[in-house]
């Protein structure tokens, strides 16, 4: 679960490039992508399923996700001159890889089942808020959701966390 959850991460970081080359009127970009992930994932679980079972089913199912991403991408730049990135976005993985290493730092405890399921996520969930206050990732349009979300509920709770940066 955990690589297919990367896998996504991955994938999901980027943004929805498909989208974006279909609505860019590329729709046959977007059949030659999802074309290129089939035959990268049969490829990699042929040469992986038989020796690592449903771990290397998983690794090649993220691997295809994620190279049908970046091919996606790429397109998008080279078509239309369209980047997804600023360097302000570096900000957000490093606080976002400063969580992950805090969770799998935990999970090395070995820590009883029932209480990894509850700590897990909250130093993961903790460590990356604290990393985006540390890196200064948060930007005015967070600072405007935030004000939004406080208003919804009549307390100024996300102002708070989000003015700590």
């Amino acid at each position: 679960v955990t690589i297919l959850a990367l896998g996504y991460l991955l994938s999901s970081s980027v943004g929805p490039e498909n989208m974006v080359i279909t609505g860019l009127g590329y729709s046959k970009y977007t059949l030659l992508n999802t074309a290129l992930m089939l035959g990268v994932n049969i490829t990699l679980n042929v040469a992986l399923v038989p020796r690592f079972g449903i771990i290397g089913a998983a690794v090649g199912t993220s691997v295809a996700l994620t190279v049908r991403s970046i091919v996606g991408v790429t397109e998008i730049y080279f078509l239309e001159s369209i980047h997804p990135y600023s360097f302000a976005y570096t900000r957000i993985w490093t606080a976002g890889s400063v969580s992950i290493a805090a969770g799998v730092l935990v999970s090395i405890l070995s820590l009883p089942q029932h209480i990894e399921f509850f700590i897990i996520p909250s130093i993961v969930f903790s460590t990356y808020i604290l990393g985006l206050i540390f890196f200064d990732a948060f930007t005015e349009d967070d600072h405007m959701v935030a004000s939004r979300l406080d208003s919804k509920i009549g307390y100024p709770i996300f102002q708070r966390i989000i003015s700590l940066s």
